[in-house]
């Protein structure tokens, strides 16, 4: 069996549409231990139904036989289909749990006068799988006779099952990663020409343009984010010319034409290596719905860009603030909230919550209100909400000058939260302090900076003891898979700095798993966070430890489009669930200060 799938979320472009289940099994019928084949509109992993989009699908009911035996469906075509113009085929499925073994195939067979095509792919149960064959090599793509897709597990005791087929498409698969062979063929260029070296290389003259493939409306592919959440397109590229100015234009699934109104001009640096740049849109009011396309405009320059990666990220959106917040600190009384306004009017500060991820003020306690001059000011309300403390509430401050309320700044707390409570367990560590730029962290946001953070740590718990400093250095984030925290040591994440967990599937030094939950033989609720990815920062039967300073930890998040806190698991089959933060048998720790974004546990 050729091992030819790609089980990333990709959309395609030039999609032809094969089969989509609207009212019918459209000829599909039971084929090898497959007692029935029918069309169903229910589809039995209820949770997550929302993946996929049909209306409809097949359905198998199997025979109760070995778990490793393939079970089936089959449909012929009295006129061949020609498929060889196309590069991949896509094959949307969903099978039951509990079989005897933990890994789940899909298989499918295209099946000509020249030959049989056969592909297999790992997939994930209790979860709508969209998965991607390459067939553009198969001789007989010309003449398809038939096609079977079937499902398999790898145990050898019965096993019933169920399973469903969806959507079958084939096109060319749009990878703005381009990891995938021949991917930066989909891309069109004005002025110049492409090829691949390393990505997507655009030679060009006087300025030009390269413009990404139409993707096809699909909530359950990386790429099709909604625009304001998902607000920044995140380039990794090296600019080897002299163009210092590009414009980035998008289409979303509502409107596919490119306009003024949809694009905004950006500055990149000229003659320079693989740079991270995140164009922010969250300032224009058209970027919103999907995604759907985008075009990079070269204003002005000649010479060439290599585009490595393009992935659409949620970033702090651009607001214009009224001021900025000096410090917020209680005497056990009040709270004394100073900000430095760059205005006059109404100040307000409303109390909200973590798990309140919305800014809105409408509804929220106002905790103070009065007339403020530009410049200093400090609003003064009380620490206690009846019997509880404000130590676990955050603050929005809004100013209003007469033409509504903006905010101050972003949300704030009680800074001397320590003051409030004793700590029988405190310690000190070795004054011994290294910069894990020391050690060749790059913080360029796309480097795999973890053995140089590693050799950091290491390198203090060789000298008995102190401190490695994360600092606020180029781009500030620093791309890591996973930490070994070692005894007598501080990880200190400084304010500007964040570990970003890498996008990049070969970074990662151990086999990953994909998704939320992981199957495992008689066992339920395995999400793989806790069984099958190690922790982003771990510590294993260690002592003295410290994760410490005012800088971030964030999760990889792409494709997500939830902002509730409660429910972290949408469009994730391909991610890499990891803990944040995993501390296991140890004596004395401390956690103190750090963020934690974008979680996907």
């Amino acid at each position: 069996m050729i091992k030819n799938a790609i089980t990333k979320r990709y959309p395609l472009s030039n999609e032809k549409k094969l089969h989509v289940f609207k009212s019918d099994a459209e000829g599909f019928y039971a084929c090898e231990n497959t007692v029935v084949a029918e069309f169903v509109t229910g589809f039995r992993n209820t949770p997550f139904k929302g993946y996929y989009e049909g209306s409809g699908c097949v359905q198998g009911k199997c025979v109760n036989i070995a778990a490793g035996k393939l079970r089936s469906v089959r449909r012929d075509y009295e006129t061949p289909l020609d498929l060889s113009g196309y590069s991949c085929l896509t094959v949307a499925s969903d099978v039951t749990r509990f079989a005897p073994g933990d890994q789940y195939w899909l298989d499918v067979r295209l099946i000509s006068d020249k030959g049989v095509f056969e592909g297999e792919a790992p997939i994930l149960a209790e979860c709508w799988n969209t998965t991607a064959f390459t067939i553009g090599g198969f001789d007989g793509a010309d003449c398809i006779r038939s096609i079977e897709i079937g499902v398999r597990n790898e145990g050898d005791e019965d096993w019933e099952g169920l399973y469903q087929i969806g959507s079958v498409a084939v096109g060319e698969i749009c990878d703005l990663g381009f990891e995938v062979p021949g991917a930066w063929r989909s891309f069109s260029c004005e002025r110049g020409k492409t090829c691949f070296d390393g990505g997507l290389k655009y030679e060009f003259e006087n300025g030009g343009s390269i413009t990404s493939p139409y993707f096809p409306d699909a909530h359950n592919t990386k790429y099709n984010a909604p625009l304001d959440l998902r607000n920044t397109l995140f380039f990794v590229l090296k600019n080897d010319s002299d163009c210092a100015r590009v414009r980035l234009w998008f289409v979303t699934d509502r409107d596919g034409e490119y306009t003024p109104d949809k694009s905004k001009e950006f500055e990149i640096e000229p003659h320079s290596g693989f740079k991270a740049y995140f164009f922010n849109l969250s300032d224009l009011p058209t970027a919103k719905d999907r995604l759907a396309g985008f075009r990079l405009e070269l204003l002005s320059g000649s010479g060439s860009i290599t585009v490595w990666r393009v992935t659409p990220e949620e970033e702090d959106p651009i607001y214009d603030y009224a001021g900025k917040i000096i410090s917020c600190i209680s005497d056990g009384k009040n709270v004394a909230a100073k900000m430095d306004l760059n205005r006059a009017g109404k100040l307000r500060v409303y109390e909200t919550f973590m798990y309140n991820v919305f800014d809105d003020v409408k509804g929220l306690t106002c905790l103070y209100e009065g007339d403020a001059e530009a410049g200093v000011n400090t609003a003064v309300f009380p620490f206690m909400r009846g019997t509880l403390t404000r130590l676990t509430s955050q603050f929005i401050a809004t100013l209003d000058s007469g033409d509504g309320e903006i905010r101050v700044a972003p949300r704030f707390y009680i800074e001397n939260y320590g003051d409030f409570a004793s700590n029988p367990y405190k310690f000190d560590l070795p004054d011994y302090t290294v910069s894990v730029v020391d050690f060749g962290a790059k913080a360029d946001a796309f480097t795999d900076d973890t053995d140089a953070i590693q050799a950091a740590i290491d390198d203090v718990y060789a000298h008995g003891g102190g401190r490695v400093v994360i600092p606020a250095y180029n781009t500030g984030r620093y791309i890591i898979t996973h930490l070994l925290m070692k005894s007598f040591v501080d990880l200190h994440i400084d304010e500007g700095a964040m570990l970003w967990q890498s996008q990049t599937d070969s970074d990662y030094k151990y086999e990953v798993f994909y998704g939320h939950d992981v199957p495992m033989r008689d066992i339920n609720w395995t999400h793989a966070l806790h069984v099958a990815t190690y922790p982003l920062i771990f510590a294993r039967c260690v002592r003295n430890i410290k994760l410490t300073g005012r800088g971030k930890i964030r999760s990889m998040d792409t494709g997500s489009e939830e902002r509730r806190i409660g429910w972290y698991p949408n469009n994730c089959q391909d991610g890499i669930h990891c803990i944040s933060v995993g501390f296991i048998a140890c004596e004395n720790y401390e956690v103190s200060d750090i963020e934690i974004v974008r979680a996907n546990n």
